[in-house]
């Protein structure tokens, strides 16, 4: 196994293992001090450098969203770093799943992600091919999954999640929900899920009253 991929694996284990306590850091002098926040001492750790292209297709806005979604997922996951796309070579999106790998190893990317989207009425296909440059000139892992295109959050999901699997050997997070408690008044907690990511809120409890220990069932 290489460095590169034992360091995905640690930084992505160490976001669900108990942590050791760390010393509150000293607030500055005349300045507004956070309410929270953590300093990680990596020791010289560089996250994977990633690029992720806007993918074909015929339907161009669902393609946007598709990155989008593809990229916010990497960048919480913390072990990516996404390039930006106008750091991308010219003409890259002609192609396709054809690249010119120099090129993007040039800008400094040490993997690619390319897609396609083919929509139909209600439903699509989204294709993905990943590339890890160290490893080849071909892609390491590709992906086409066929669902409703209202279903493309969904999809990306499922597709970031094979990408964090190759890397660590660990599936990723990604679509999972968590459970949280929020104060609407000072005599009112409404227990609610959302994804990992902010979205699809869902209150749970209808009560007007504490709810602060939820007890969960499989």
């Amino acid at each position: 196994m290489r460095t590169s991929r034992i360091a995905l694996a640690c930084l992505t284990l160490g976001l669900f293992l108990p942590q050791p306590a760390l010393a509150a850091p000293e607030e500055p002098d005349g300045g507004e001090q956070d309410l929270f926040s953590i300093t990680v001492d990596a020791k010289g750790y560089q996250p994977y450098r990633i690029a992720v292209g806007e993918p074909f297709g015929n339907d161009l806005p669902l393609g946007k969203f598709v990155r989008e979604i593809t990229v916010n997922n990497l960048r919480i996951a913390t072990a990516f770093k996404v390039l930006k796309d106008t750091t991308y070579p010219r003409a890259w999106r002609d192609q396709a799943f054809n690249p010119e790998v120099a090129k993007w190893r040039h800008i400094g990317a040490q993997g690619l992600i390319l897609g396609e989207v083919k929509v139909s009425g209600e439903q699509a296909a989204f294709t993905f091919k990943l590339w890890d440059f160290e490893r080849g000139l071909t892609p390491e892992l590709e992906r086409t999954y066929n669902a409703p295109r209202k279903n493309a959050r969904y999809v990306v999901h499922q597709w970031c999640n094979a990408v964090m699997q190759h890397f660590t050997r660990v599936p990723g997070a990604f679509g999972t929900r968590i459970a949280f408690v929020a104060s609407p008044t000072p005599t009112l907690k409404v227990v609610h899920t959302m994804d990992h990511d902010g979205h699809d809120l869902l209150r749970i409890s209808q009560e007007k009253s504490l709810n602060i220990l939820p007890s969960w069932s499989p």
